[in-house]
């Protein structure tokens, strides 16, 4: 057994994956020195069809027709992970916001991953999968901090939550794809990570929306 896998469990929630770090590992962390990315927008991209893309468009319309504080941006999508020698590593492409509402979080959500499990024996493939980031912060005196999210989002308004939210792939790509000046000088996977805010501590963990 090697040291990550000694270091992580893998726990569900509803339909989010988190990757928790276990109390009984060194300093209860992840070492930044642990973990990796591999980010290739092509090769971890969700898959899709003329008739997915109908239905997610019909979906954001009818959503932002609600909603006008809607609005879409990038994000990146965690499609996996592997060991590779002592490392975790993420494998990290690109999604939005608005796949995220027409997949993940669809009232036909089940058909899209039963229709991935028939193509590409993954009920994923067809999922947006957006990567979370957050935290439990407990205080001094045993209280869990939470948060309530506004009544206008569109994912679980008004529900209590923990502090947290999305690494932004807009923060450090220009629209080209090339890295943003303050960025230029690290290797892409080192900011995407940056961005991503690994490593994870013991009141943190990185997940995904992902359904059962």
């Amino acid at each position: 057994m090697n040291k990550c896998t000694t270091m992580l469990v893998r726990a569900s929630y509803g339909n989010v994956d988190i990757l928790v770090p276990t109390w009984a590992s060194v300093s209860a962390a992840i070492s930044r020195s642990y973990l990796g990315a591999k980010f290739e927008p092509e090769n971890f991209a969700r898959k899709t069809s003329k008739h997915i893309e109908d239905e997610i468009d019909a979906i954001w319309k009818s959503k932002c027709a609600k909603n006008d504080r809607l609005y879409n941006a990038s994000k990146f999508r965690l499609a996996g992970c592997e060991m590779k020698q002592d490392n975790l590593v993420l494998h990290l492409g690109l999604t939005c916001y608005k796949d995220l509402c027409g997949t993940n979080l669809s009232e036909n959500f089940s058909l899209l991953q039963a229709k991935g499990t028939k193509d590409f024996s993954n009920k994923q493939a067809y999922m947006s999968d957006v990567l979370g980031v957050g935290l439990l912060a407990i205080t001094s005196d045993a209280c869990l901090v939470v948060t309530r999210r506004a009544q206008w989002t569109g994912e679980y308004p008004g529900a209590l939550d923990r502090p947290g939210g999305h690494p932004e792939p807009s923060h450090i790509f220009l629209p080209d794809g090339s890295l943003k000046p303050d960025y230029s000088h690290l290797k892409t996977e080192e900011a995407v990570l940056q961005e991503v805010g690994v490593g994870i501590s013991k009141a943190g963990g990185r997940g995904r929306a992902r359904n059962k």
